[in-house]
């Protein structure tokens, strides 16, 4: 059986982000020097935008995840991994233990990542808290900007434009904000339809 996380959270935020002010500066030809701050916002914001639209983590970042209860199959919601760091569970005093790695097996290739039971190995008894498994892996194409395909580093940096261009207008609702067809068409391009 699967069950859902009960919690998803960034232990370690990103330490850098994958298109850097001055990228975006040239990419949108900005000259304006008063708006260094006001970019590095715009550049955070349209990533984690882009990152939650097409469900993928562009950068390295460290996540944990809560489970109530052991299911057969522990899928990661995000995509790519790079690494299970722990699975940690609280067992039935209510101590937290770490689960040794020979006892289950991870798949961090496929699309969703998964941890399952290795063979002949049971899962051990818990003890009845919303949290009671917890998963912390590193979720990510990699730590360098350079390691974000082109691809993507273009459609943060297309976003993050539509974004700064539109700061000032007027509008009656975010409906009013342009489509633009090369963003949703780069976003299509990485859009991952797996239900986690």
């Amino acid at each position: 059986m699967y069950y859902s996380h009960t919690y998803k959270k960034v232990t370690v935020a990103p330490a850098l982000e994958p298109v850097t002010e001055q990228e975006l500066r040239a990419y949108g030809k900005i000259d304006n020097a008063e708006d260094a701050g006001l970019l590095k916002d715009i550049i955070v914001a349209s990533r984690q935008a882009i990152e939650e639209y097409v469900n993928i983590a562009m950068i390295a970042r460290t996540v944990e995840i809560g489970f109530y209860k052991w299911p057969d199959l522990l899928r990661l919601p995000d995509w790519p991994i790079s690494s299970i760091s722990s699975v940690a569970y609280y067992d039935q005093s209510n101590d937290s233990q770490t689960w040794a790695v020979s006892n289950y097996d991870t798949d961090i290739n496929s699309d969703p990542a998964r941890i399952e039971l290795a063979h002949g190995k049971t899962w051990p008894s818990l003890y009845e808290r919303p949290d009671a498994v917890q998963v912390t892996y590193v979720a990510g194409y990699g730590v360098a900007a350079t390691d974000t395909p082109n691809a993507l580093q273009i459609l943060l940096k297309a976003a993050a434009m539509d974004i700064y261009e539109m700061r000032n207008k007027n509008l009656q609702s975010p409906f009013e904000l342009r489509e633009n067809k090369a963003i949703c068409n780069l976003a299509a391009a990485y859009m991952r339809h797996t239900v986690i």
